[in-house]
């Protein structure tokens, strides 16, 4: 029992020079450190990130079609990879190559 005490003491003794990146998200002034998560209450209500991802549509008189008007990516709408930069990307890229298929099917 005493070497184990002796062994977690030194690991509480880092040296001055050890270095652990970190990211600074925590000092923007709009977010201070904000990340999605998904919670009970969303399950109960069966609220899903898909459904936080759907587009704001009008419908374009001329040619009778929904056009989406706002679109929504982030890592908060990513169904498998919330709360995370890869799912943020992946949302982004979805969305991108959705509105390039809006407007060139026009």
């Amino acid at each position: 029992m005493e070497e184990i005490v002796i062994e977690t003491n030194n690991l509480m003794d880092l040296e001055s020079n050890y270095f652990l990146p970190r990211s600074q998200w925590w000092s923007n002034e709009y977010f201070r450190g904000s990340y999605s998560h998904r919670n009970l209450r969303s399950n109960e209500l069966g609220v899903k990130a898909t459904d936080l991802a759907e587009p704001l549509y009008r419908m374009d008189e001329a040619t009778g079609r929904k056009v989406p008007v706002v679109m929504f990516a982030g890592e908060a709408l990513h169904s498998t990879y919330y709360s995370t930069v890869h799912g943020a990307f992946e949302s982004g890229k979805s969305v991108a190559l959705d509105l390039i298929r809006s407007f060139t099917d026009l």
